[in-house]
């Protein structure tokens, strides 16, 4: 670095409110062509600034010392890139292959709200691979303007799911939008809402692993 440029440095980094080595000074710092009296400010900044001293520390732990312009700001340039975040990964039940019609709990609910009948839907549910978990059924249950949703598990496979979970989804026909999703235990009645108007919703099931 010649003399006028030195100045030029001393006197910008000298009215600058925040001032920080430039990319030639860490350049000519780290390939040691500084002048003596530029070499000892910069080593003096560098020891009082820890954001210089960690971009100097950082930049030779990618590639030794810059000696070459062009390497550095590349170096630079491929720092500063945002890391690319990985693809969102996709609902499962946006790939679901069984679903069962809802349509069914929408039929006579002026009838039901006066008396006690109930309506069921009995639905399967599926393992990750989309084929059937034997001994697990579930049912969704309409009573009144009430509904609820039930998995239960036959006595040959209730201790080997003991504790399990299953995600329910319900989708829209026409929007495939979801209207609706729980986890629930086995055995249990759930209340999932009152007044649903679930006359165009598919549902489907999922054992969580």
């Amino acid at each position: 670095m010649g003399p006028g440029n030195g100045l030029w440095t001393r006197l910008k980094n000298d009215l600058s409110p925040d001032p920080h080595l430039t990319d030639v000074e860490f350049i000519e710092f780290a390939a040691d062509v500084v002048d003596a009296v530029e070499a000892v400010r910069l080593r003096q900044h560098v020891a009082g600034c820890s954001q210089c001293a960690g971009e100097l520390s950082s930049l030779r732990e990618i590639g030794g010392v810059w000696k070459d312009s062009a390497a550095y700001l590349e170096a630079r340039i491929s720092q500063s890139k945002p890391v690319p975040s990985e693809p969102k990964q996709e609902a499962w039940w946006a790939q679901a292959l069984a679903w069962t019609s809802l349509a069914p709990l929408g039929r006579g609910l002026a009838a039901m709200a006066a008396t006690d009948d109930t309506a069921f839907v009995d639905f399967a549910v599926e393992n990750e691979d989309d084929t059937p978990v034997d001994g697990l059924t579930g049912v969704i249950q309409r009573r009144g303007d009430e509904y609820y949703v039930r998995v239960a598990a036959t006595i040959e496979v209730h201790d080997r799911y003991r504790g399990r979970m299953v995600d329910i989804a319900a989708v829209d026909n026409a929007t495939n939008q979801l209207s609706f999703q729980r986890k629930i235990g086995l055995g249990q009645f759930v209340l999932i809402g009152t007044k649903l108007d679930i006359t165009s919703v598919k549902l489907s099931a999922r054992l969580i692993p």
